[in-house]
This record gives C-alpha cells, structure tokens and sequence, in this order.
C-alpha cells in the first residue's frame, strides 16, 4: 500500500496533465485493480497444487485496495485518519468474529506451558 499511496500523486498529476476526467481515472483505477487480481491469480491456476508462498497470498489480498487509497486521495488528514481507523477495527473484528477457538485455547496454552502445541 505504501507503494501505491506514493503514486497515486503523480499518477493522478499526469492523468489531469492529459486532461482526463475524473471518471476516466476512476475507470482506469478499477481496471488496474482487477488486472491486478486476476494477473496474481494466474500462478494459482498453473499449479493449483503447489504451496504459494505467504507473500504471494498477501499481495493478492492487497490489490483490491488500490481503490481505496484512490478514494482517500486528496482527502483531508482528519478523513485519512477515520478511514484508517475504521479499517483497524474491521480487520480486528473479522479475526475476533472468526478466529477457530481452538487455535485460541491451542495459543494460550503454549504460553502457559512454554510448547508449542500447533504444528
């Protein structure tokens, strides 16, 4: 996201130098975004069986919110600050609404005990 965030600015400077509608920029940031997330699927369908590597999984995941920082561009710091905000708390809720108890109890006692009971 930082990536992006540094962008934006000149990307959204030359596309206004190029005299392009707001709408043709907001067409041209959906676009990205999703040839982003198809071109990152693409590993997943050659070797559907293989293990992907964290990271790949987390670029994949980040893609989407390309729209988002778009959105937030130009915005003042007060609605910046509000719109991180809101998206901490949705991310924490989601683990706190389905996190599998089991991998909780399991965290909780290999701070108890010193081991490691997930493997």
């Amino acid at each position: 996201m930082f990536m992006v965030g540094v962008a934006i600015p000149y990307s959204y400077a030359a596309r206004k130098a190029k005299n392009e509608s707001e709408r043709q920029i907001w067409f041209h940031t959906v676009l990205r975004a999703m040839l982003l997330v198809a071109a990152g699927g693409l590993p997943d369908l050659q070797q559907p069986e293989a293990d992907q590597l964290p990271f790949h999984q987390r670029a994949l995941s980040d893609r989407p919110g390309y729209c988002v920082v778009y959105a937030l561009h130009g915005r003042g710091l007060k609605v910046q600050g509000i719109a991180l905000a809101v998206i901490l708390a949705g991310y924490w809720l989601v683990f706190a609404l389905f996190t599998p108890m089991g991998a909780i109890s399991a965290c909780s006692a290999s701070r108890r005990t010193g081991r490691r009971s997930i493997g």
